[in-house]
């Protein structure tokens, strides 16, 4: 079975290609993400995708930064969403001209599939609905205490360090979820998941070419074709 989605090929090849990128545009080395165990998240129903959605884009004003609308970073806009198709031409600073890399790839802004039976404009008005509701909390926080603002922003030097330290992190959570139901029955099949994908790894690996891999084995479903069962987790739409 060949896997259905490439989550995992996709974030390394993000990753690798934007820090090197990056380091080119900047005269840096290293990485730019923290080189801690990574913890993608799985959305589970609609209010999850509509909540991780309005998170990202008010991030900088709950954060204290900048007005959302108006962050120097990169960040979506509202019309972008189910929006257009947008034409995004190959950094001049990073990528050989005479290379492979074709000069401009089209970037579309696709409806996640829970979401497939609104219209656009019902799912962006619904995604604006709540970015206003965590920039109004966030607001009312501030009690009147600026934002940093966009000057301030662009002003500082990315060798820049926070002054306070991070707090230790002691919950490391895999789904998001308002069902506690849903929840409970994802994780538990994310348990069984372990036990069964360890039972067939150790059957594969003593010469059963014909164990089954439970239903998300991603590694060796990719590289040694390995059989996969078809069920999947609880509340979880299989992308073909």
């Amino acid at each position: 079975m060949t896997p259905t989605v490439n989550h995992p090929d996709f974030r390394r090849d993000y990753h690798s290609i934007l820090t090197r990128s990056l380091n080119n545009l900047r005269g840096t080395r290293g990485s730019q993400w923290a080189p801690d165990e990574q913890s993608p998240v799985v959305l589970l129903g609609e209010d999850a995708i509509l909540d991780a959605s309005a998170y990202s884009l008010a991030n900088p004003e709950t954060h204290d930064l900048e007005r959302w609308e108006s962050w120097p970073g990169v960040i979506s806009r509202i019309d972008q969403l189910a929006g257009p198709p947008e034409i995004i031409t190959k950094p001049e600073w990073f990528y050989d001209p005479d290379g492979d890399v074709p000069d401009v790839a089209v970037l579309r802004y696709g409806k996640p599939l829970l979401l497939s039976e609104w219209n656009d404009e019902e799912y962006r008005s619904e995604v604006l609905r709540r970015v206003d509701e965590r920039c109004e909390r966030a607001r009312e926080k501030r009690k009147g205490r600026a934002l940093l603002g966009r000057v301030a922003i662009l002003a500082q030097s990315i060798s820049d360090t926070p002054s306070s330290e991070l707090p230790i992190r002691t919950r490391n959570p895999r789904v998001k979820c308002r069902s506690t139901t849903l929840r409970i029955a994802y994780l538990l099949w994310l348990s069984l998941f372990r036990r069964e994908h360890r039972e067939a790894r150790l059957a594969f690996e003593a010469g059963d070419q014909e164990a089954e891999f439970p239903f998300g084995t991603y590694w060796h479903a990719l590289r040694y074709r390995v059989n996969c069962s078809a069920v999947g987790p609880p509340g979880v739409v299989r992308l073909a």
